[in-house]
């Protein structure tokens, strides 16, 4: 009876040692949460490039298998060696990332990096189909929107989110965003809202992220004119559960307002926060349905064609060191408002 008992608390010393390092080592928990369906799966639709690229060691087709089936076994990848010169450069690329932050954080930095390191291009190779999403992200720096939503799932999944594409559209045209999942909640994240330029363009990237299109509820991206194609439900089974705007950045930074009064009396404060940050741009945002969009017309409104920015201004400088300039508004985009400040202490955008 003895030995049995020892030998069943050596077993739950073992269980406990074990249930501690995967949860406590980054590197086993982000693999544990990336793999399986939805998530960093099919790693071939990852770090695929097309099959008429011109292969190298970053770009082309380094993750496409001989039998051109997908796949999650990188030995079967056509170039093994390129792929995990390419992991380590991802470990450089999240760095930097709260390994043991919330979830909110983590995507956070995944969102900022990608906004402020990517933008819409194509140069550096053939068509923006010729590298895959993460050397995309890597070494072009930017590419189609396949690329920044499936790069984003996949820095998202190595940081242990639950992360999945939406393949839809955007007006009329055809799009991709992403849904994440903080705390058991899902939310829409649209990471090409805060990528710079265009497909025909070579524009720097953001040197803010537009966090507006951040953490969105499945009403607030379909008021911004995203549609999901029946195709879609072979990723992800539905997104309706996408009800909540508790991971808003705007709430969670005190820059949701639902008065013009409120927003008046802290905007001053607000400004001068952005100069002695060194931020060139305010934005902030109001309720997510039509009073919240009338609200922020009137705002701009009240600021630059009435006048009130004046007002404003005298009052942040009041509070920063390096005298703030605001000459005109970025205008309002259904329920967010934003504009530029200047002064010696900020970028110029």
């Amino acid at each position: 009876m003895t030995t049995n008992r020892k030998s069943n608390r050596i077993v739950a010393t073992v269980m406990a040692i074990l249930m501690a390092v995967c949860c406590f080592v980054p590197g086993i928990s982000a693999f544990a949460k990336s793999t399986g369906h939805g998530q960093t799966g099919d790693l071939s639709d990852i770090f695929d490039g097309s099959y008429n690229s011109a292969a190298s060691e970053y770009f082309g087709n380094i993750a496409t298998t001989n039998t051109e089936n997908p796949t999650t076994d990188v030995n079967k990848f056509n170039n093994p060696t390129a792929y995990r010169g390419v992991m380590k450069d991802v470990q450089a690329f999240l760095a930097g990332a709260p390994k043991y932050g919330s979830d909110y954080d983590k995507e956070k930095y995944v969102f900022s990096k990608i906004s402020t390191t990517c933008n819409y291009k194509t140069n550096n190779f053939g068509s923006s189909g010729d590298a895959g999403a993460v050397q995309a992200i890597l070494y072009n720096h930017g590419g189609d929107i396949n690329n920044i939503a499936r790069g984003f799932k996949y820095f998202c999944n190595m940081l242990g989110l639950k992360c999945w594409v939406v393949y839809g559209k955007l007006g009329a045209g055809d799009f991709a965003w992403d849904i994440v999942q903080l705390n058991g909640k899902r939310y829409v994240t649209n990471i090409g809202g805060s990528i710079s330029g265009d497909m025909s363009s070579d524009a720097k990237p953001l040197v803010t992220p537009i966090y507006s299109h951040m953490n969105m509820p499945k009403r607030q991206a379909e008021r911004w004119g995203f549609a999901e194609n029946d195709y879609s439900k072979q990723y992800i089974t539905d997104w309706s559960d996408c009800i909540y705007d508790d991971q808003d950045y705007f709430k969670k930074n005190k820059l949701y307002f639902t008065s013009y009064d409120s927003f008046k009396a802290a905007l001053p404060g607000l400004i001068a926060k952005r100069n002695n940050e060194g931020d060139p741009v305010v934005r902030v945002e109001f309720p997510k349905n039509d009073q919240g969009d009338a609200l922020a017309k009137y705002a701009d409104q009240q600021l630059f064609a009435h006048g009130d920015i004046d007002e404003v201004v005298a009052k942040a400088n009041t509070m920063t060191s390096y005298p703030v300039h605001v000459y005109t508004s970025y205008g309002h985009d259904l329920n967010f408002l934003s504009f530029p400040i200047s002064s010696s202490h900020v970028p110029v955008v």
